[in-house]
């Protein structure tokens, strides 16, 4: 009996000390600075526990996904923690919740020709620009990516025939067979407080489309980025084009004075737009490249207006 509690003894001590160089290898690996270790210097096997109780972590926080930013795991730095998927429950509510806002925002706007859409604009925003600062998500998923010209090169047709309808506007037609379209006509003008005949005209229409370029760069952060890509995770990309797409001609109906059929045309035409928007983010999720293209489709459109119309 002596004998054999002495070789139970000496198989625990043993044990021991091998576990002692199994946490000492993995500090040591975890310590250097390129995470590599030499063949003579590899890590023993660490035995295997009796039960769950006895069970040791071999990999550390490797199987963790809130490791902190910095940490080395098998020689490699954890990534920062980041937001859950885009898939789940929590960001559902939340781009409900910032929906509602804007469409509540845009609801109290409309009639009473108020900015109060701004807040709902502010908040869409604010939600936007949360994610890569507080979630460590890459500033790409707002859009802001590298390959301008290569995105151009596989949606420019998109663009040309948006501007192409700036010339000759389809709802323009619609209104001239329902005899409206002198009163659309005036109706949009309204919009551009320019008389292109005078240099007070010309310094306005300067001022205005320094306007448009800042004011096209919130549309496409608010309706394409954040309303219609975040939408697009729940309800698929079609259905949040169409979405995204009412919700920003439905911004342009605020203060909008005019008969009903007159005001449906103009939001009409605008929703076209929005589409025409829609599809060029989804095809290359380059905010630039879509804030250009509905820049140019404005300047089009205005010069249209004061020129041909």
């Amino acid at each position: 009996m002596v004998i054999i509690y002495k070789g139970i003894g000496k198989e625990l001590v043993a044990h021991q000390q091998r576990r002692r160089a199994a946490a000492a290898a993995r500090e040591e690996q975890r310590l250097s600075p390129d995470g590599a270790m030499p063949a003579q210097q590899a890590r023993p096997e660490a035995p295997r526990p009796l039960d769950d109780s006895a069970a040791v972590s071999t990999g550390g926080l490797g199987d963790r996904t809130d490791t902190p930013a910095g940490f080395r795991l098998g020689g490699q730095v954890a990534a920062p923690a980041r937001e859950p998927t885009p898939h789940d429950r929590k960001a559902l509510y939340k781009i409900l919740l910032v929906l509602a806002i804007l469409v509540a925002s845009l609801a109290l706007s409309i009639p009473t020709g108020k900015d109060a859409f701004i807040l709902g604009y502010i908040a869409v925003i604010a939600y936007a620009v949360g994610g890569p600062r507080r979630h460590n998500r890459p500033w790409a998923e707002l859009g802001v990516k590298w390959g301008f010209v290569k995105d151009l090169r596989r949606v420019w047709y998109l663009a040309a025939i948006d501007v192409l309808l700036q010339l000759l506007p389809p709802t323009f037609g619609l209104a001239y067979l329902l005899g409206d379209y002198p009163q659309l006509v005036r109706h949009i003008t309204a919009r551009l407080p320019v008389n292109i005949g005078s240099s007070q005209g010309i310094t306005a229409l300067a001022g205005l489309l320094a306007t448009v370029l800042v004011l096209t760069l919130i549309e496409e952060l608010v309706f394409r980025v954040t309303i219609q890509e975040r939408l697009s995770w729940f309800v698929g990309t079609p259905a949040a084009i169409l979405i995204a797409a009412v919700l920003f001609a439905s911004a342009h109906a605020v203060g909008a004075a005019g008969s009903v059929p007159v005001i449906l045309l103009d939001v009409a035409a605008v929703a076209i737009d929005g589409i025409f928007f829609g599809i060029i983010y989804a095809k290359t999720h380059n905010l630039a490249l879509t804030w250009a293209a509905h820049f140019a489709v404005d300047v089009v459109g205005i010069i249209a207006l004061l020129v041909i119309f």
